[in-house]
């Protein structure tokens, strides 16, 4: 069962870069971005903070530490579609 979500929900790191995000995620899945790790043998439960570090470099190329909060709510909006990515290129 999904639970839907309002924006203000987000924290403000999430509601300032998800147009940033969902354009990165969009390239992604459409092929128009490659990435340079990919998903080979990599399980989703590994691939999956690969992804997520990727979506945030993608906004913000300093970012170099990992933040379990905001790696859920990039999941919380994205997860589906990285998944989909991660299942149509393994």
């Amino acid at each position: 069962m999904k639970i839907i979500i309002t924006e203000e929900q987000y924290s403000r790191y999430m509601r300032r870069r998800y147009e940033c995000m969902k354009e990165f995620v969009d390239k992604l899945t459409s092929g128009e971005e490659i990435l340079p790790v990919p998903p080979g043998n990599f399980k989703w439960d590994t691939y999956k903070y690969i992804l997520t570090a990727f979506v945030r470099r993608s906004c913000n190329k300093n970012e170099i530490y990992f933040n379990e909060d905001v790696h859920n709510e990039i999941m919380d909006l994205f997860g589906d579609r990285l998944k989909q990515y991660y299942d149509d290129n393994k």
